[in-house]
């Protein structure tokens, strides 16, 4: 459901929509357009904005949307990367089997989260 209201979002007229012209276009329940919109939110993608004198509210694309989606996701790899490191600090007894999968666990969380984080500083930030 969020890719198709993503998908929606960045090709309607006006770019921004209200709920009920959302589940109409969408063809979904109200309730899957209003969880996935609440995730999207959430996620940086998608805010919510009032119009003058309108009484609901209506969703669009943030201007940021593909940096702060970006950013999203890179925080939950240095996050991910955090806590399989305080998991290896708490296994120092465990068998080489589990150190092994979760050292491999934290090294890809850590990187990547890194890489994704340090791209985002140079090449979108300098744009």
């Amino acid at each position: 459901m969020d890719g198709r209201i993503i998908a929606w979002l960045l090709i309607c007229d006006p770019s921004q929509q209200n709920l009920n012209s959302i589940v109409k276009e969408l063809q979904a329940s109200k309730s899957s357009i209003s969880v996935a919109i609440r995730q999207l939110i959430y996620s940086g993608w998608v805010e919510r904005i009032s119009l003058p004198g309108e009484r609901c509210d209506y969703f669009r694309l943030r201007d940021d949307f593909y940096s702060s989606s970006i950013e999203f996701f890179t925080s939950r790899l240095l996050r991910l990367g955090e806590l399989t490191g305080l998991g290896l600090a708490l296994m120092d007894s465990s068998s080489p089997e589990q150190l092994k999968r979760l050292q491999k666990a934290n090294k890809i969380f850590s990187i990547i989260g890194e890489e994704m984080h340090n791209f985002i500083k140079t090449r979108v930030e300098e744009s």
